[in-house]
């Protein structure tokens, strides 16, 4: 900005030329002067400018990165089922301390049987559920309704394999025996990931039979796929069972009458124990949507009175 004759001089530049401006500071008239638009050395030397949208980032040396491990398989969930006295008895002598409890065995029946509502894809395999059960649970149903029917019965005993004719009556139903609740989750999981036909890699106590059996066990489930998988006891399966991470509910019939009993669930699920593994009782709409049905109120069965409930393992995913 230039002084002039006590006027403040500016140029105000626009597309066509530059305007000067004199402003008298005594009052003056303001005039404006449009002037010629200047001319500039030729052939300057250009300077090049920076492509700013065009630069080619710095070549990077790669570097072979670390292979990451494969994510963890998902555990095949596990749900245990049974009906238990106030004192938590299970079972006396082999068998139920109560008398026939139909509506209970009814129940039971129906919701080891129905099959998830968001079934995986089969891939021409038929899905069913499971049921997994010790030697003596096995032994203290009666023959001619075991397996049971329309599920996979898995049979937790010291000899592995296919359970032959003599095990039961259920033509056509799957029955097979694992060493232990470990050996029967390998399998259940081969299972899912279709490749159960392939032989066992771990050696088969016995003779030459008892591998036989095992792989005679493996095609039996080859066609097949798992559904829900259930828990039925008894006392010691239960126990081995709650010390899995993949044990994520249970559902428990509380029998509203004590029976003199012999074995008894081994966790107060309701008890300060219970709550500090993370066990919490689910509302009863809950319940309904995963069972499959409606719950009444005010139970009875032969003038007692019982309670379906479950349970479910909070902060296990």
């Amino acid at each position: 900005m230039s002084q002039n004759m006590g006027a403040y001089t500016w140029l105000i530049s626009d597309t066509a030329a530059f305007v000067t401006a004199g402003y008298d500071v005594q009052g003056g008239p303001v005039t404006f002067q449009r002037v010629s638009t200047p001319t500039f050395p030729q052939n300057l030397p250009r300077v090049p400018l920076s492509p700013l949208h065009h630069t080619t980032p710095p070549t990077m040396t790669s570097t072979a990165q670390p292979t990451m491990p494969p994510p963890p398989k998902p555990l095949l969930p596990f749900t245990l089922i049974l009906a238990a006295t106030p004192s938590l008895g299970i079972g006396r002598a082999g068998g139920l301390p109560w008398p026939s409890h139909k509506a209970d065995m009814a129940y039971f029946a129906r919701v080891t049987r129905r099959l998830p509502k968001s079934a995986p894809a089969l891939q021409g395999r038929k899905l069913k559920n499971v049921v997994i059960m010790g030697r003596k649970t096995w032994d203290s149903i009666p023959s001619k309704f075991r397996p049971l029917m329309g599920r996979i019965n898995v049979v937790v005993s010291r000899q592995e394999g296919a359970l032959g004719p003599e095990d039961g009556k259920g033509e056509g139903e799957v029955a097979v025996r694992a060493g232990s609740l470990e050996s029967a989750i390998e399998l259940l999981e081969s299972v899912k990931e279709g490749t159960v036909t392939t032989p066992a890699t771990t050696e088969v106590e016995g003779s030459a039979a008892a591998g036989t059996q095992l792989q005679r066990a493996r095609e039996a489930l080859a066609p097949l796929e798992i559904g829900h998988v259930f828990v039925i006891g008894g006392s010691s399966i239960y126990k081995a069972a709650l010390e899995l991470p993949q044990t994520r509910r249970v559902l428990l019939t509380k029998i509203e009458k004590e029976y003199e009993c012999d074995t008894f669930f081994p966790l107060n699920i309701e008890g300060e124990e219970g709550k500090s593994l993370g066990w919490a009782r689910k509302s009863k709409k809950e319940l309904e949507e995963f069972v499959g049905e409606e719950i009444g109120d005010g139970l009875e069965d032969g003038g007692v009175g019982f309670e379906f409930c479950m349970f479910e393992r909070e902060g296990v995913e």
